[in-house]
């Protein structure tokens, strides 16, 4: 009893220091407080004063509301927890006082059940056996109750102290991947600005961490005593039960052995009632401050969900840009390279074209303006003839020379009629592909214009200034038709008139001494651009002009049959011009060729460039997601090992649990031992041994029953069916009685 009165005044001590420190440190912040005080009211009577309004105090006092309201907010909302979490517990405690009262009711049936037989046998005795098998029973039913009511409490204290060791587990892991986060991510809501830090005054700092210091060093210090102190009012409470079933269900004779302690078992009582009653407010204090723990755990459980689900959001929303990004861009690659295809194809089939006008018209040059040269037999020769430049004429011009030119002239007629025809088949076949030429490169502006828009402002001035090229040069080449069908028509009457006209070729442009006209020097150098034609390369997806050439060069051959017919001398204006103009319309089509295959190369190279971009970033994507598994990962294995080091830690618990109930049976047998033995001197009659001391001092009778865990202390027991548990070594001052 001094002993624990010593521990009570030692916390009593401890509390006084404790209470002291606090009173200290509210006289510090009531210092600090009137300090401010007094700084606002000079500000207040300053800014009567001048009229003028301090806006850092304004700043600080919004500041002010600002965390204000977020505290409230956060209060309510921790009430609202706690009281969910208080009607939780109390329904758990009401459901625990039910089981407990079923168990007991259960186990005073067994135990009646399993006296019934004991006393049968016990009632053939004599009464002096029987008087001694009524009390044995009522013994150890006090036993049985004792033990069950120690094994209870000792339950109570090991949950106890299993909700507290987790909750601070909890609660530490919590905060340090909250700090990992904060680390990785920043903090979640927005950090507040330099001018609003450098605003917000130094003493509120560090209040703050001398506050949050505090209650990190009050919150590890309730969790130390809140074990201590569960342990303990469970075992005052049952040391209360105890005397209380020992006081009421004993019969007469313990009560006369009781009475003479009577004084000094009221004052041991009121002192263990006042002593609970202090350890029950404690309990009190403990359970609140483990409710406030909780409630932090619970809020950084909350952030820390919120964390995770943005980063899960951020990379959910790059995978899913990536992957609406990457299918379009490659059905628009594809049908990209299916147009270029086509539009390659086109620009061949267009190259080929120009280059059999362009022969036709050098052909036909070379036949108008030759005079000394008879006309070409093959088309063979007809093809290296393109390419030939025509001797320079004589200085002199005799009147039979003149008329045999004239002559020559008259007979290449009919085969300039047929060249003409042939140039008409030409632009027929031109035409009939022009509806697919215009729609094809329709549908590639439209797809390039519609790609650009994707990455950067398009050239509206390309795509229409090409289309309208290539309409004009349709439209002019559907003209020359026109007028190559009106020159074989003048040809054919001009062949029926008279061979006795002036000459057909007089309006012509003269071959000089210096050589050809300008205008076939035009044409040449436009045909040395393109290379003569030849039939072996010619695809197959155009038979109509190799069947064109073919009749060509048939009638190109020259009769001897025909008749000499010279045509009207009006006419040679008219087919220089068509010349000229038909030379400046194939001109025209092969700038703009260039230009289309010079587009067609840079929509090639944008495409490249667009696909090594797109595969980057797949890459890149993959690379992201194979980190964050990683992570995830880690996190699982540290999750596995602390789990398995609390599964061994509480393994620990519990045989040292299972060692300390064996040790307090042990010394429970051996106080029932002394118990039975002075009862039987007692009744004996015989002297007590009293050195001065009480004969309830149990460490002094038997100092193994309060001996530490981890001594040696465990006498061996002996059973007995009749008389009970009996011990095998002897007490001193005592005899062997039947």
């Amino acid at each position: 009893m001094l002993e624990m009165r010593d521990v009570y005044m030692e916390e009593d001590v401890y509390q006084l220091q404790e209470l002291r420190q606090q009173l200290d440190q509210a006289s510090k912040t009531c210092r600090i407080l009137q300090y401010r005080l007094r700084k606002a009211e000079r500000r207040s009577l300053r800014a009567a004063q001048t009229g003028q309004v301090d806006g850092e105090l304004i700043r600080g006092l919004e500041q002010d509301v600002k965390v204000s309201k977020d505290i409230s907010m956060r209060l309510h909302k921790e009430l609202e927890v706690v009281e969910k979490k208080r009607a939780r517990l109390e329904e758990e405690n009401e459901a625990l006082r039910q089981q407990l009262i079923e168990a007991e009711l259960a186990k005073q049936v067994l135990q009646a059940e399993l006296e019934r037989p004991r006393e049968h046998s016990l009632k053939k005795r004599g009464t002096r056996s029987l008087g001694k098998t009524d009390k044995k029973p009522s013994m150890q039913e006090d036993s049985a109750d004792l033990k069950c009511q120690l094994h209870f409490a000792k339950e109570e204290s090991a949950l106890m102290c299993k909700k507290l060791t987790k909750l601070a587990k909890e609660n530490d892991s919590m905060k340090e991947e909250l700090l990992k986060y904060r680390s990785l991510y920043g903090d979640l809501d927005g950090a507040l600005s330099a001018e609003e830090l450098a605003d917000a005054p130094h003493s509120r700092e560090t209040e703050l961490k001398v506050h949050l210091k505090l209650v990190e060093e009050e919150a590890n210090l309730l969790s130390r005593r809140i074990v201590e102190l569960e342990v303990e009012n469970r075992g005052l409470r049952a040391e209360m039960d105890d005397m209380k079933d020992h006081g009421s269900g004993e019969g007469p004779e313990a009560r006369l052995a009781f009475s003479a302690l009577g004084g000094e078992c009221g004052e041991s009582l009121a002192e263990l009632r006042r002593h609970l009653q202090f350890v029950e407010e404690e309990a009190e204090l403990l359970r609140r401050s483990s409710a406030e723990l909780e409630d932090q755990n619970k809020l950084l459980l909350a952030e820390l969900a919120k964390f995770r689900s943005e980063h899960e959001l951020d990379v959910a929303l790059s995978e899913d840009s990536c992957s609406v990004l990457s299918e379009p861009s490659q059905e628009e690659l594809a049908a990209a390279k299916l147009q270029i295809g086509e539009l390659s194809g086109k620009v061949k089939k267009l190259q080929y074209e120009n280059r059999v006008l362009l022969s036709n018209l050098q052909r036909y040059d070379l036949a108008s303006c030759q005079s000394t040269r008879p006309m070409l037999e093959t088309d063979a020769e007809a093809g290296d003839s393109a390419q030939c430049v025509p001797a320079p004429l004589g200085e002199a011009h005799e009147p039979r020379a003149t008329r045999l030119c004239r002559a020559r002239e008259a007979e290449a007629l009919p085969a300039l009629r047929e060249q003409a025809a042939l140039v008409s088949k030409a632009i027929d076949v031109l035409l009939a592909d022009a509806n697919g030429f215009s729609a094809g490169l329709r549908l590639c502006l439209d797809n390039e214009c519609a790609d650009f828009r994707l990455h950067e402002a398009p050239d509206n001035s390309e795509g229409p200034r090409d289309a309208k090229l290539i309409h004009a040069i349709l439209v002019r080449l559907s003209v020359l038709q026109q007028e190559l069908n009106a020159f074989t028509r003048k040809a054919g009457t001009g062949l029926g008139g008279s061979a006795r006209e002036s000459g057909p070729f007089s309006t012509l442009p003269p071959l000089g001494p210096q050589g050809p006209s300008k205008e076939l020097l035009l044409a040449k150098d436009l045909g040395s651009d393109f290379q003569p034609p030849d039939f072996r390369d010619l695809p197959e997806w155009e038979p109509r002009i190799r069947e064109a050439f073919h009749t060509g060069d048939l009638d190109s051959k020259p009769d001897a049959s025909r008749s000499f017919r010279p045509y009207r001398a009006e006419d040679n204006d008219s087919y220089a011009s068509e010349i000229k103009e038909l030379q400046l319309v194939l001109a025209e089509a092969h700038d703009s060729l260039r230009g289309l295959q010079e587009q067609l190369s840079q929509e090639r190279q944008l495409r490249k460039e667009e696909a090594d971009a797109f595969s980057q970033k797949v890459v890149q994507l993959k690379e992201d997601q194979q980190r964050a598994l990683l992570r995830r990962e880690f996190e699982l294995q540290s999750l596995s090992l602390q789990r398995r080091l609390e599964q061994k830690f509480w393994s620990q618990e519990k045989n040292m649990l299972v060692q300390e109930s064996q040790q307090f049976k042990h010394n429970f047998l051996l106080l029932f031992m002394k118990l039975r033995w002075f009862l039987k001197r007692w009744r004996q009659g015989k002297v007590l041994p009293s050195e001065g001391d009480d004969f309830l001092e149990a460490k002094l009778l038997f100092p193994g029953l309060f001996s530490e865990p981890g001594s040696q202390c465990t006498p061996r027991i002996a059973m007995d069916p009749i008389k009970g548990p009996q011990s095998s070594q002897k007490v001193p001052g005592t005899r062997d009685d039947t």
